[in-house]
């Protein structure tokens, strides 16, 4: 099971003048990954730094840590610049970077960059085959000319590559097509257990399927979403994994969790857990605890 942290900043965007010592400690904590999200003009008070080169400071100055995007909106990007990003991240991390992507829901983005907003799913399927090609081939056509597209990834053939959805269709296409869904922190239980279920008939892998943070949230409605075991058996095993591994008081520190909420697991007996588990800092792909 992996725990990671996610959202503007990976989540640690609380204190943004220490984003960068904050990245390091979220590792020595045992966090498995840092995801960032793509987030532009401002929201509210907080400013949300890019992502890609953020992501770069951060691989940086850690070692283990793995580093993705929760998510980036794929039509806004000219492939073969992301490309070439997204493999020098890769060389640099060593091998550390998860891609997330998804179609985009916002509309200003699109207006913004002078895209058609309706036209959002045939340019997203183009960019990711095209993204994926300049990964893969040797050389592909680019203009008039063929070329080959450096630096190539260190984990090959790509990086791990995520698609958020909240369609049950896309989730099939996903699953049909040998891609990983992703789940974001908008989405209701429900909306998770149709779109997850779509996935799996369709021969998607539901162990690798990312959730997007819960804080406050009963461990056990997320589990039952994704794993559909016995929550008796997998109940304790993610609260410990909270509780004993990742020292409660540095963790309200880092994210801003309520102390309150913090107490409850650590005080809380096996039952209690149970009932009051607090999930923070998804996605995280819970196979070791998949049927």
């Amino acid at each position: 099971m992996r725990f990671d942290l996610s959202g503007c900043g990976a989540g640690l965007d609380e204190s943004a003048s220490s984003l960068l010592q904050l990245g390091p400690w979220a590792e020595a904590l045992g966090y498995d990954g840092l995801w960032l999200n793509e987030e532009h003009f401002g929201q509210n008070s907080r400013v949300c730094l890019s992502p890609i080169l953020l992501a770069t400071a951060l691989a940086m100055r850690t070692r283990t840590i793995r580093i993705g995007f929760s998510v980036l909106v794929l039509p806004l990007y000219q492939p073969i610049r992301l490309a070439e990003q997204m493999a020098t991240l890769d060389i640099l991390s060593e091998g550390r970077v998860d891609l997330g992507v998804s179609r985009g829901n916002t509309s200003r983005y699109f207006e913004a960059w002078g895209l058609d907003y309706e036209n959002r799913s045939p340019a997203f399927d183009e960019a990711l085959g095209t993204l994926i090609r300049y990964w893969t081939d040797a050389k592909v056509q680019v203009g008039s000319r063929t070329e080959s597209i450096e630096p190539k990834c260190v984990q090959k053939p790509h990086p791990p590559i995520y698609v958020a959805t909240y369609r049950e269709d896309a989730a099939a296409w996903l699953g049909e097509h040998g891609l990983t869904l992703f789940q974001g922190s908008q989405q209701s239980v429900e909306s998770m257990r149709r779109c997850i279920l779509a996935f799996k008939d369709a021969g998607g892998d539901v162990a690798q399927v990312p959730v997007g943070r819960f804080v406050g949230t009963p461990a056990t409605a997320v589990i039952e979403v994704v794993l559909e075991r016995n929550l008796d058996q997998i109940g304790d095993r993610i609260v410990s994994c909270c509780a004993n591994s990742l020292l409660l008081s540095a963790l309200a520190a880092t994210i801003s969790i309520s102390r309150h909420a913090i107490a409850v697991i650590g005080n809380a007996t096996n039952g209690e857990k149970r009932g009051a588990g607090i999930m923070v800092g998804a996605p995280f792909p819970c196979s070791e605890c998949q049927a």
